[in-house]
């Protein structure tokens, strides 16, 4: 026997998508398309338009986690994602140590003439303070004892003391050359730390700063050698929170 075709259009088929919208609460659309499937059965329709919205509301409840689970593939918070950071490889100590002045030195002390009129065998000035020509007055003494002489602390490291690997120049404050008289040891070497910071010293591959301690920039001067590129370690903490936040975004 054959089966009238349903034509949506007339008021019979208008009448049974209306009722069909109405007891499933399905979009118009949705409901047109499965009545025609249908050939017009609002009873076969209704029970597939049913199934239908079952099984979507099956699959939204297990996409969507209930206050006591978790994403599996969520981003870890930060603390999580630092620590895994640090894991591997193990951050090393500040590649350029500051030194003192006196090290310079090593076994002769600066002292302060006991007499007026004791004079630099460089400079042939009294030694005596003189901000002026930035003598601090401190006084050297080298040679035994019949044949001592005494320098300026200041003469005698720029004449006989340590040279910046550098500039060349000793390791005292040239102020006229923009050198504060700070200096420090990088991979056995000695270097202004004015050298060492524009120069001489090793630079994050993530922010292309030089590696050293700074306080003021939140740099411990701890770094991370990562194969054949450094990085400060606080910005090799970012570089992988950043790299798994991508990865599970």
């Amino acid at each position: 026997m054959w089966k009238k075709l349903f034509k949506p259009g007339g008021s019979d088929s208008e009448n049974t998508l209306t009722t069909l919208i109405n007891e499933t609460g399905a979009p118009k659309e949705l409901a047109e398309k499965v009545l025609r499937e249908c050939n017009g059965d609002l009873a076969l329709a209704r029970q597939k338009l049913r199934g239908h919205n079952s099984s979507m509301a099956a699959a939204k409840d297990e996409k969507v986690p209930t206050s006591s689970s978790s994403y599996a593939d969520a981003p870890p918070p930060y603390s999580e994602a630092v620590e895994g950071a640090m894991a591997s490889p193990m951050p090393l100590p500040p590649p350029y140590i500051t030194q003192e002045k006196d090290t310079l030195l090593g076994e002769l002390k600066a002292v302060f003439p006991d007499h007026a009129d004791e004079r630099c065998c460089a400079c042939f000035d009294p030694i005596r303070p003189d901000k002026s020509e930035g003598f601090s007055g401190e006084m050297i003494w080298q040679g035994l004892k019949c044949d001592s002489r005494a320098y300026h602390s200041e003469c005698y490291l720029k004449s006989k003391g340590p040279k910046c690997e550098h500039c060349c120049f000793a390791l005292i404050a040239f102020p006229e050359k923009g050198l504060s008289g700070s200096w420090g040891v990088y991979n056995g070497c000695k270097y202004h730390e004015e050298c060492y910071i524009q120069y001489a010293g090793p630079r994050c591959s993530a922010c292309f700063d030089v590696i050293r301690v700074d306080p003021e920039n939140g740099f411990s001067g701890k770094w991370i050698d990562d194969g054949n590129k450094q990085f400060h370690e606080e910005c090799y903490k970012k570089k992988m929170f950043v790299e798994m936040r991508a990865k599970h975004s």
